[in-house]
């Protein structure tokens, strides 16, 4: 409900509306435009260590959040149904998540997050017709793998390999920047209040399955 008095307050005064989804302006993703085509199944790993910042909600509005925006911006597809296992281990919320995703045109997201691991991760797997691509943004590297013509030997296909190292980059000020953007020349912001409540919306259908399992 506050999302949706946000959007229309932004609509009636004719404002800028822009939600802060940092990962949407990773050189990794922004690197994947062009790449992308009709993915068919996506899985997604993000774990951190514990950090008592943000222990007021669960692991699935503290990271995975981020994980569906992105999941969802690359779909292009309504959510059909979620199914969501968790457990809460140093906190009185869920602090590893698991959830399951279909998407109405039939692709599946398998989406994992966690903020009790000893390492931090933030990997996204991508699988379409002919292509597998592997994201990290943590560490701002791109692999695509994809069928070309023709076998390397029989039965076993040619695949040519593509490996990238994005380099630094300032995501947050590509963030503020594209914000300026938006107000000065008019431009649609690169994640909108209503790419910010679709995100929020299945990321609360998510935690509804969880309440449904038995604790």
């Amino acid at each position: 409900e506050e999302a949706d008095e946000l959007i229309q307050l932004a609509e009636q005064n004719n404002a800028v509306f822009q939600v802060g989804h940092l990962e949407r302006f990773n050189p990794v993703l922004v690197a994947l435009e062009g790449i992308m085509q009709e993915p068919l199944f996506i899985e997604s790993v993000r774990i951190a260590p514990f950090k008592p910042r943000g222990t007021d909600v669960n692991v699935v509005l503290d990271l995975m959040i981020h994980d569906i925006e992105i999941i969802q911006h690359i779909v292009k597809s309504p959510v059909e149904r979620v199914d969501a296992i968790g457990a809460p281990v140093f906190t009185g919320e869920e602090d590893i998540a698991n959830a399951r995703i279909l998407f109405e045109n039939g692709c599946v997201a398998n989406v994992t997050a966690s903020r009790i691991s000893l390492k931090s991760e933030r990997k996204m797997r991508i699988f379409q017709r002919d292509t597998y691509i592997t994201l990290d943004f943590q560490n701002r590297k791109l692999l695509v793998a994809q069928k070309g013509s023709g076998e390397l030997f029989p039965g076993v296909p040619n695949v040519k390999v593509d490996e990238r190292e994005l380099g630094e980059a300032d995501a947050l000020r590509s963030e503020i920047e594209s914000f300026i953007a938006a107000i000065r020349e008019g431009k649609p912001p690169q994640v909108s209040g209503r790419d910010g409540r679709m995100a929020l919306e299945t990321a609360l259908k998510i935690n509804t399955s969880l309440n449904r399992r038995p604790s």
